[in-house]
């Protein structure tokens, strides 16, 4: 998985194929920590790879969605779905949910 970020004011996050369940697991944790309810559903091989997710994010605080995307083919390397999003006065804010330019 890609290098993540998620602070209290700042989440940049990149899930592909090479991303565990276990690291959906902690990201679920670390992004609640900072008032982030990541919801995910994702779909595996039997060797345990990655082959798509669904999820939604949400602003704890406000209870507004934030972004929700849903990609597959991760047995595609260059497949990736990315999420960024800033914390404004006390409010989430998505710079871009599922395809972001780098």
């Amino acid at each position: 998985m890609a290098q993540n970020t998620v602070s209290a004011e700042h989440v940049n996050v990149t899930i592909n194929g090479t991303t565990t369940r276990e690291a959906l697991a902690e990201l679920r944790v670390s992004l609640e920590q900072v008032g982030i309810r990541f919801w995910y559903n994702p779909s595996f091989d039997g060797n345990r790879n990655l082959l798509g997710i669904h999820y939604q994010l949400t602003d704890i605080a406000t209870g507004a969605i934030i972004g929700e995307h849903e990609m597959h083919n991760f047995t595609n390397p260059s497949v990736k779905t990315t999420f960024r999003m800033d914390k404004a006065a006390a409010a989430w804010t998505a710079e871009c949910v599922g395809n972001c330019n780098d």
